[in-house]
């Protein structure tokens, strides 16, 4: 791509985000460059570290469309559109690796794209709640509350679908199967009749791994101390509860999503439907599924 385009759709991005011009102004523009979704002109100009310093989105101009929102200026509809737009454009290794990444940012691109989409907060009144949590804490130059936001959706839904998403090996161990598995949230309209649409679910929630893989390559930070294990929380909420069955730890990281550690050789359908129930557990979900099977903490446990 030329230099002088390259600018001049980097310039476009850059208004874009910063609330200057519309969703539908950006969608004119994709298409006025041969384009028939952003996706495509993304591809086409792989942005760099670099041009994500010149597009610049914070925290100042993240809270311009969610205050849109709040005020009335703007419907949950338009907040949406420009969230999974922006999210488009951020959801990247290129921003990741840019001086410009801020993963506060990110959480609330993520988090907007989800709450802002009907099909998972099922209706206006608790998608409205979270968002104001978040224009809260942008407003008051306050952490966004990732993991009390996640909560506050997962516990408010009449039904958490999950599907598992992904199932790995260990990298180091090839012969080791399914040492870890990806969890993806299902949208509301997933009927739970027909074939399982797994790559439909963009957000992951929960993630399940060994022992033997968490200790081999699980993160290494604060969150996933010993004395940050949700699992003694756990026992004291569900005495009644055996949790001695495959050794498990908890953790939730800062952006709300929670891993599931099981002290097991690998991962089948009764250790997965296990890290469910724990993860229910954690977030207090009244009814959930995986892949269509059920998988919540007894009426008495809860």
């Amino acid at each position: 791509m030329q230099s002088a385009v390259r600018t001049e759709v980097i310039s476009k991005l850059r208004q874009f985000v910063h609330g200057e011009i519309s969703p539908q102004d950006l969608h004119r523009y994709v298409r006025g460059r041969s384009c028939r979704w952003l996706d495509d002109l993304l591809e086409e100009i792989r942005l760099t570290p670099e041009d994500y310093s010149q597009i610049a989105l914070d925290k100042v101009a993240l809270g311009v469309p969610v205050s849109a929102y709040i005020e009335g200026i703007c419907q949950l509809g338009d907040l949406h559109e420009w969230a999974l737009e922006a999210y488009r454009i951020f959801g990247t290794n290129a921003y990741a690796a840019s001086r410009a990444y801020n993963p506060e940012v990110e959480s609330g691109l993520t988090l907007l794209s989800l709450l802002c989409g009907l099909e998972y907060s099922e209706t206006e009144e608790i998608a409205r709640s979270c968002v104001l949590r978040i224009h809260d804490a942008l407003e008051n130059g306050r952490a966004i509350p990732a993991r009390g936001i996640l909560r506050q959706l997962l516990m408010k839904k009449s039904r958490v679908d999950l599907l598992t998403r992904e199932m790995g090996e260990d990298l180091n161990e090839p012969w080791r199967e399914r040492q870890w598995a990806e969890i993806g949230l299902a949208p509301s309209s997933f009927s739970g009749s027909g074939e399982a649409v797994s790559e439909d679910c963009w957000f992951l929630p929960l993630g399940v791994c060994t022992s033997d893989a968490w200790n081999l390559g699980g993160p290494n930070e604060s969150w996933t101390h010993p004395e940050n294990d949700q699992i003694f929380t756990l026992r004291e909420t569900y005495p009644g509860f055996d949790f001695e069955i495959n050794s498990p730890s908890v953790f939730i990281d800062p952006d709300g999503l929670t891993e599931v550690i099981l002290d097991v050789p690998c991962l089948g359908a009764p250790e997965l439907r296990s890290a469910v129930h724990l993860f229910a557990m954690v977030h207090r979900i009244r009814c959930c599924t995986l892949d269509r099977v059920l998988a919540i903490p007894s009426q008495e446990d809860l």
